[in-house]
């Protein structure tokens, strides 16, 4: 309609497909058969979606005065209202509008899409202050979105996340006013909210304004290429959408719809270069075109989607990941610590330390260390395991457990890197030159523009008392978190389906050499049962034979280095 031209086959079959998107199958022409059939048709198409929309609104009015959630019924119901009206605006314009459309004809001047209705009749002038009543209602829809819009303009665009661009999104989401809205605003950056608005009205314009401004169908192509061309140009430059492949595809669809309209403007005039395409052969690169678009949307997609879930993955298992530092001696702890040291902290940088609980160490990995009102900043300390003071204990250990306070100040130790000018003295401790801290004011300066690396961004979000967030040291300085505590009693409570029950289990005490394969098979037959009962799997850890009695002495040990990272390796294959 836009253009007036004929695509060659099978373009033309695609577009007749496609055409059931825009709702062009719903034609009330064909049940109505009296001479007004177009303008009454054309009342159906306005007045039904109105009448819609006030369904929508009062039954949401109705469950209200009958349900205890008002809020929430009703905030429903408008988003539907919004929605409906979302749907149907392009479908609606585009009938309106082409009643406006009228061509000469022998003389005369008739409607382009029913050349029955001639455009200098009483019926179409009587008719026609009406339907620009319809056209005016209609096209002031995105006005009203708009408006709903700018009211909540600062929600939209959060000015009390001081610039942070992510935070800035996750406080809009989680912003409960902003429901019924939603879907305007959901794909744009904050500062981009009224893109949907600009978006609706420029479709409006390909799919209605065009034909207006011109009869000829040449002129319209034309129109059509700079508006697309003007359209590549804008995205590519106000990169409105929250993901970066979004904004490509977008700016791909752009040159798909420019490159249809020039091939409208060749077939309107002859005179533009085809490249040799014409007949089958251009509907068929039309097509190839536009499917390529269409299935390179749907990979980058589902690229993006597979990208988020690995990171978000990596995220997960980076941040939960702690090393059982259980029996570790000095020296084992010496080493490791050299190791990182050697490896991992650049000369500027300090290994500092910070001692925690275990579930509060878990939580650091996750969202980083919140800073304590009592030093305003995050307290550290250069004095690694088994090399703390009772200053350390003093600073470190928590009041309510005093469990470790002999041989440790906690029982969790986080290892950090951080720049030496970033520390200063601890309040209260001057004069002791092994405690540190990291000011409030310096983690407020260092505040992450990216939550890429933290799982948990609700502790930067803060609380009612504190909008703009708590003063915490990222997850990303901490190199190691470790778990320091006795070593675990031979005894284990297990929870089974009936109940909890208390179970021995056997003490080692020397290797013990299989003199056949049936023996070895046999008893790992009884171990594999015995871990089914208990929920548990086996596991093989592969060592010489004189190592293996140290071990059952004293427990597996965690390297310092290997193919994935110090640790403990085990493997689930047995060697039979």
């Amino acid at each position: 309609f836009s253009i007036d031209i004929t695509y060659p086959y099978p373009f033309t079959n695609m577009l007749g497909v496609m055409s059931v998107f825009s709702f062009d199958f719903l034609s009330f022409e064909c049940y109505i058969q009296d001479e007004t059939n177009y303008f009454t048709s054309l009342y159906l198409w306005c007045v039904l979606p109105i009448c819609v929309s006030f369904l929508i609104l009062a039954m949401g009015v109705l469950r209200a005065l009958f349900e205890k959630n008002r809020t929430e019924i009703m905030n429903s119901h408008f988003w539907g209202f919004l929605l409906w009206t979302y749907m149907v605006l392009p479908s609606v314009s585009s009938k309106q509008l082409q009643t406006l459309d009228c061509v000469p004809m022998n003389g005369d001047r008739y409607v382009r899409t029913n050349t029955s209705i001639d455009c200098e009749s009483s019926s179409y002038k009587e008719n026609l202050p009406l339907v620009i009543i319809f056209i005016v209602l209609y096209h002031s829809v995105p006005f009203l979105w708009f408006w709903l819009l700018h009211r909540k303009r600062d929600a939209l665009n959060p000015s009390t996340t001081n610039g942070d661009l992510e935070l800035a999104l996750y406080v809009r989401k989680h912003n409960h006013d902003l429901a019924p809205l939603r879907f305007l605003f959901v794909d744009y950056k904050c500062s981009k909210w009224w893109f949907e608005i600009f978006d609706m009205y420029r479709r409006i314009s390909f799919i209605s304004l065009i034909p207006l401004i011109s009869p000829k169908a040449p002129v319209r192509a034309s129109l059509g290429s700079v508006l697309a061309v003007v359209s590549i140009v804008l995205i590519r430059e106000l990169r409105p959408y929250q993901g970066k492949y979004v904004n490509y595809v977008a700016n791909i669809a752009q040159y798909a719809i420019a490159v249809t309209y020039y091939f409208a403007l060749s077939l309107s005039t002859g005179s533009v270069v085809t490249f040799g395409l014409q007949g089958k052969s251009l509907g068929g690169f039309l097509i190839v075109f536009n499917l390529v678009v269409v299935v390179l949307t749907i990979w980058l997609a589902m690229t993006t989607r597979k990208q988020f879930l690995k990171e978000q993955a990596d995220k997960e298992w980076k941040a939960t990941r702690y090393e059982d530092a259980t029996g570790f001696s000095e020296t084992k702890f010496l080493t490791t610590l050299e190791s990182i040291r050697e490896h991992d902290i650049p000369n500027s940088d300090a290994m500092v330390f910070h001692f925690t609980s275990f579930s509060l160490a878990k939580a650091a990995r996750k969202s980083g260390i919140v800073a304590l009102k009592s030093c305003n900043g995050v307290p550290l300390t250069l004095r690694r395991p088994f090399s703390s003071t009772d200053a350390d204990v003093e600073v470190f250990r928590s009041k309510s457990n005093d469990k470790y306070k002999e041989k440790f100040p906690n029982e969790a130790v986080l290892v950090l890197s951080l720049p030496k000018h970033y520390l200063d003295k601890l309040p209260g401790y001057e004069q002791d030159d092994g405690l540190c801290m990291i000011s409030a004011d310096v983690l407020h300066a260092l505040r992450p523009t990216s939550f890429s690396a933290v799982v948990d961004e609700q502790p930067w979000l803060g609380n009612d008392r504190n909008p703009t967030g708590f003063a915490i040291l990222a997850p990303t300085n901490i190199l190691r978190a470790y778990k320091i505590m006795d070593a675990v009693d031979t005894s284990v409570v297990e929870k089974y389906d009936n109940g909890v029950v208390d179970v021995r289990l056997p003490t080692l005490n020397k290797v013990a050499p299989f003199k056949s394969i049936v023996e070895y098979t046999s008893t790992m037959k009884t171990v594999r049962q015995t871990c089914k009962e208990r929920n548990l799997i086996p596991l093989f850890h592969y060592t010489d034979p004189k190592f293996a009695s140290l071990i059952i002495q004293s427990g597996l040990r965690m390297s310092t280095q290997g193919q994935g990272d110090g640790g403990v390796y085990v493997s689930t294959q047995g060697p039979a």
